[in-house]
């Protein structure tokens, strides 16, 4: 018989992990008096089977006993550290043995980390019996292993142990006076244990490596006692953390995007604790935020998006745990809002206008960035050195300070405020056809770019305009929307213009803006802003 675990240097879980059925604690589903597995084990006929379960609920314990009961030959790998020639090894061993009467189990730790070709190397010996396979794993085997491996075994699915289950290994392994502590002098209160055991989740060996800890560390007191207190247990037994590996990161992801779409708060609230207890970053839940406020609410609710920035820029000013609260509230509010699809449906049907027409250059802009086209980005180069200096810069001086994609980004999700076109000099649409063809979605205006291209205009989506902006910002800050003021230069600014108290033009302004504003101040290169202020009594 073959004794996986031995060894006093052990920790304390592999010393007094169970020997024999008898020993064994919890699984009764599996191991109860005529249950299959209990039976299988027993006359040793277990056929290749998968063992899955959380930490700490005794596969490996189990495999150990089959190990330490059977006749038959027992080898063990560990699918991380283990390649196709190990198991081609182990094959051609199984069948020497095989051919003296002699069976042989192949147990697999971690057998949901091979790859296919590792999969493939032993699938034969399987079918022909050669090996009967033992794979253990934490992972949904029907997720993340080979089907052709999972077809051919077993699967016996592990549940986390009872608190009462793992406060008798606590206690066995306390008492047992050969691979325990049991010739010690160790006194343990009920409420120190029950705690491990509450905050072990089903783990037996955190559990035991709790009790080993507070062993070791407790010193003993004048009567030659070591006592392990409810203050002591606290010390020695962590937190539980949630496992979030990149697959489970997706679904709670996923669950949580769909409680936001679904307008379900509670769940999108219990979701969005449970990505923060895993330890994901913030931020990448703010970005969500921030994507569901635009798809989702949309011009149902434009504050959720003022709501969702806000909450973005709290984990950036404030950091956690402070800044869970702005981000459960952006999501309450994400929740509650009536929805609309219309700012998706907008872009979606500029972008399919775009193609058919062949105007190629156009960009968009968000709350998350610039998005450039392919056909802009060859536009640009096509400037050559005067793209970024010169009149060009007057027009794009933040370019240096973004990157222009290698390749079109129309496949990026853009969380739009406003579009852009540019197109060549000669379009198969004019600019009143385009104004006209875009209608339904958007308000087109001229655009500033006259001197980059002379058929260019800006997207706003209708009914969303500067004007808009100043009169909710105005009432989300309690001020009447006549004690504003507004500067600008071009058709984007028109509404904004007009909807302020008072409308400043700079010198520069196009497109005979000049004509309905109170005032006109100089140029932009005149220090126009400058003296704008000055002419109101700002400065």
């Amino acid at each position: 018989m073959t004794d996986l675990f031995s060894g006093q240097e052990a920790p304390l879980a592999d010393r007094i992990r169970p020997r024999t059925l008898a020993e064994f604690i919890g699984q009764r589903h599996l191991l109860g008096e005529g249950r299959l597995l209990r039976r299988a084990i027993e006359a040793d006929r277990l056929t290749s089977s998968i063992f899955f379960g959380p930490p700490g609920c005794g596969k490996t314990t189990l495999a150990s006993i089959i190990a330490n009961s059977t006749k038959s030959a027992f080898v063990q790998l560990n699918a991380v550290t283990s390649g196709v020639a190990d198991v081609r090894k182990v094959i051609s061993d199984a069948q020497e043995r095989r051919a003296y009467g002699q069976s042989t189990y192949l147990l697999l730790d971690e057998c949901h980390r091979w790859s296919k070709a590792q999969s493939d190397s032993i699938l034969p010996a399987i079918e022909r019996g050669i090996i009967r396979f033992i794979g253990s794993t934490t992972e949904n085997p029907m997720v993340s292993m080979t089907p052709a491996i999972v077809s051919r075994c077993r699967v016996f699915q592990f549940e986390p142990l009872t608190e009462r289950d793992v406060l008798t290994a606590m206690r066995r392994a306390i008492d047992d006076p050969e691979r325990g502590y049991g010739q010690m002098h160790i006194t343990a209160d009920d409420d120190a244990l029950r705690h491990i055991a509450r905050i072990a989740g089903g783990d037996t060996r955190a559990a035991l490596g709790a009790v080993e800890l507070a062993v070791l560390t407790t010193p003993v007191d004048a009567q030659g006692i070591i006592h392990i207190t409810l203050a002591v247990a606290e010390e020695s037994i962590q937190k539980p953390m949630i496992r979030c590996d990149e697959s489970l990161y997706y679904d709670m992801l996923s669950a949580f995007c769909k409680s936001l779409r679904g307008s379900d708060s509670d769940a999108a609230l219990a979701w969005f604790a449970r990505l923060i207890y895993a330890g994901v970053d913030p931020k990448l839940i703010a970005r969500r935020i921030i994507a569901h406020a635009s798809e989702d609410v949309g011009l149902a609710n434009p504050i959720a998006m003022l709501q969702a920035e806000a909450a973005a820029r709290a984990v950036e000013f404030v950091g956690m745990p402070e800044a869970r609260l702005p981000l459960a509230q952006a999501i309450i509010a994400i929740c509650e809002s009536p929805k609309s699809n219309s700012v998706c449906a907008a872009v979606d049907a500029a972008m399919a206008y775009f193609a058919k027409h062949h105007i190629e250059s156009y960009q968009w802009q968000g709350a998350d960035g610039m998005y450039i086209s392919e056909g802009y980005r060859q536009h640009l180069e096509s400037k050559g050195k005067t793209w970024n200096r010169g009149e060009f810069a007057r027009f794009w001086h933040l370019l240096d300070e973004i990157d222009v994609p290698a390749g079109s980004t129309l496949g990026h999700t853009i969380h739009v405020s406003k579009g852009s076109y540019f197109t060549a000099p000669n379009p198969d649409v004019t600019f009143e056809e385009t104004q006209r063809d875009l209608a339904p979605w958007f308000e087109l205006v001229h655009g500033s770019y006259d001197k980059i291209s002379p058929n260019n205009g800006e997207l706003l989506i209708n009914g969303i305009d500067k004007g808009t902006a100043v009169r909710d910002v105005a009432s989300l800050l309690g001020y009447s929307v006549a004690d504003t003021i507004a500067i600008g230069d071009s058709d984007n600014d028109t509404a904004m213009l007009k909807a302020a108290g008072i409308s400043v033009a700079m010198g520069n302004a196009i497109h005979g803006i000049q004509a309905f504003c109170d005032f006109t101040t100089t140029d932009i290169h005149q220090d126009g802003l400058a003296n704008a202020f000055k002419m109101l009594g700002l400065v």
